[in-house]
């Protein structure tokens, strides 16, 4: 049993999951699931599942040099089958990339190329540098891709004007709901970023400022959902009440994973709770009648 979790978090294989359940969480939040093909949650779990496997494989000697863990010593221990699985969600990702529509293609650029250089070095003179070793950066870069998948992209996907406030406020919600779960990880890996000198929000503040920011943000998130749908876009769809307790139980999990440091806390729930919120936000979609089970 410890075998088999240790792949389903250390294998990134959980991450993928929750991009392509996020995908589907944003489209039946702004009412677009029924025309959501399955070829896009497809393509956005294998390509997540491919990104966080090249920047890892491409950061080995990095690795190699942090301290002692079970995620760490897990993935070297196995590098040889995880490069098997980088070059088969690639090869998918690309084939389902095929069968998206050009627009689609397009706008996935933009997201596509944050991602890539997110954790792969660019060369500059006789500087490598990446993305998320400059300063606070990688936060917000985090936050942006994770937003863009769950509100640009299936707006982009069925055709609905991407611009419009039903789509951007869906993205901002979505935005912060992201920063505030990716602040515990920021917390957790400042051993990690101190050894590349990289500043993240925790360093500039301290760790329990970071734990109260990351609830503030979870409550903002929270109002912004709620007036979504009882103020400003009102339709027979109603997902005040699931968002608002996946906040709850995110909240929680935040807490517990900041006394209880450990990376099966963080990498089974914390990112667990992508998966969560879609689950409620799903169940109460079909209760509403909107769609078949």
């Amino acid at each position: 049993m410890r075998s088999v979790i240790h792949w389903i978090l250390y294998s990134n294989l959980l991450i993928a999951v929750a991009a392509a359940a996020y995908t589907l969480n944003g489209s039946m939040q702004m009412d677009l699931s029924q025309n959501i093909d399955p070829v896009l949650t497809w393509f956005v779990g294998s390509s997540t599942l491919f990104i966080y496997l090249l920047i890892r494989y491409a950061a080995v000697s990095r690795i190699q040099e942090y301290t002692e863990s079970d995620r760490w010593n897990f993935f070297l221990k196995y590098l040889h089958v995880f490069k098997v699985i980088l070059i088969i969600s690639g090869i998918l990702s690309f084939v389902l990339y095929l069968f998206l529509p050009r627009s689609t293609e397009l706008i996935l650029l933009f997201p596509g190329g944050i991602s890539m250089l997110y954790g792969l070095p660019i060369r500059f003179g006789k500087k490598k540098i990446r993305l998320r070793d400059i300063g606070i950066i990688k936060i917000f870069l985090i936050s942006f891709v994770w937003a863009f998948v769950s509100s640009i992209l299936p707006a982009v996907y069925v055709d609905v004007n991407w611009r419009s406030p039903e789509v951007l406020w869906i993205f901002l919600a979505n935005y912060i709901y992201i920063f505030a779960i990716t602040l515990p990880f920021d917390i957790k890996d400042m051993e990690i970023d101190a050894m590349h000198h990289v500043r993240t929000i925790p360093v500039l503040i301290g760790k329990t400022m970071t734990i109260s920011l990351s609830m503030l943000l979870l409550f903002v998130s929270a109002m912004i959902y709620d007036l979504y749908y009882t103020v400003w876009f009102i339709r027979d769809i109603s997902l005040e009440v699931p968002h608002i307790i996946s906040i709850l139980i995110t909240g929680m999990t935040i807490l517990l994973a900041n006394n209880i440091k450990r990376d099966t806390i963080y990498f089974g729930l914390l990112d667990g709770m992508i998966i969560l919120q879609f689950l409620l936000v799903g169940y109460s979609y079909m209760a509403q009648g909107i769609v078949s089970p």
